[in-house]
């Protein structure tokens, strides 16, 4: 799990590879799944524009923060 994290936290500050290849497509195929994206080119490309903003990045935060309260 932790080596996973250390993955995760890598890919959502820019690191490039084919482990954020996938993440990327993953996220892709979400954002057509939910009518977010009109087609698998701007799905892609809205996925790859979350990492490289710093949007994903900040998500995962929240995400992180919110769920942390409920920790025992």
């Amino acid at each position: 799990a932790t080596e996973n994290a250390v993955i995760i936290e890598q890919i959502l500050n820019g690191s490039e590879g084919p482990s954020a290849d996938v993440t990327c497509l993953n996220a892709a195929a979400v954002l057509q799944v939910a009518d977010i994206a009109p087609d698998w080119h701007e799905a892609l490309k809205l996925a790859r524009a979350a990492t490289a903003s710093g949007a994903a990045r900040e998500t995962l935060r929240t995400i992180r923060d919110f769920t942390s309260q409920f920790a025992s």
